[in-house]
């Protein structure tokens, strides 16, 4: 991978704290920790990762009723949707197949809406 480059960054004091707690209950270093989580949360934020076409999953809990016009809206590249009740949760799940253009925009349209989402990409 090559060699690491250091640098600062300022973080909230609670979040500080619960990093902290959490490398020591782990046996970690905070740079582990940062690293995996800034690998991770990139990795989710580019849908395709360089391939021409992404396929993913997009997970919704307790979601408005306004994601069935989306998923009609973008029935191109939404291949599957479902959803199940779990104790109170109501859970869709949406496969998803297209561009990494088209994908990104149904993901800020979930947004925009106030439809917070987990995007797994396969």
């Amino acid at each position: 991978m090559g060699g690491k480059k250091r640098f600062g960054v300022s973080i909230p004091e609670e979040l500080a704290g619960f990093l902290e707690d959490y490398a020591k209950q782990h046996s970690a270093t905070r740079s582990e920790i940062v690293e995996t989580a800034l690998r991770e949360y990139l990795y989710k934020h580019r849908p395709c990762g360089g391939q021409e076409t992404c396929i993913g999953l997009i997970l919704l809990k307790n979601a408005p009723e306004a994601v069935e016009k989306l998923v009609e809206d973008y029935r191109d590249i939404v291949v599957h949707y479902t959803h199940i009740h779990y104790k109170s949760l109501c859970l869709k799940l949406l496969v998803v197949e297209g561009s990494e253009e088209e994908v990104h925009r149904l993901r800020e349209s979930l947004e925009a809406i106030g439809c917070k989402h987990h995007y797994i990409r396969l």
